[in-house]
């Protein structure tokens, strides 16, 4: 069973808290192009990106997911090592494997309800 865009992103998205290798499978590591310098190429770097944030103990909080066409934005916000960050990635897809992917990170003010609703907002 393919997922929607938007459910693989959320998913992807989870596994760097679960540390679940699953979502990452669907890279095709023929023509995956990754923007990210930070990034290595590939399932294996997407893996080895997640596998370092899912050491420090993190929780994600997937905002918005979006599709359209053959594009996945999702908006999260979540803790990294303590510090409290907005990400957004985007990806497109190519008959059900992600081809291509850009993201950003960026430092924010931790936000009270964080703490009182268990991320949930």
């Amino acid at each position: 069973m393919t997922l929607a865009k938007k459910e693989l992103i959320k998913a992807m998205l989870k596994s760097i808290e679960t540390d679940d290798p699953g979502p990452l499978a669907v890279v095709n590591e023929d023509k995956y192009i990754q923007h990210t310098p930070q990034t290595h190429e590939g399932s294996q770097g997407f893996a080895a990106l997640f596998q370092q944030l899912s050491k420090t103990s993190p929780r994600v909080n997937i905002v918005q997911a979006f599709e359209d066409g053959d594009f996945a934005l999702g908006v999260s916000e979540g803790n990294f090592n303590g510090d409290h960050c907005a990400f957004y990635d985007l990806l497109r897809l190519v008959d059900g494997k992600i081809v291509e992917h850009w993201d950003t990170i960026e430092m924010i003010a931790p936000r009270q309800d964080w703490k009182n609703n268990n991320g949930k907002f």
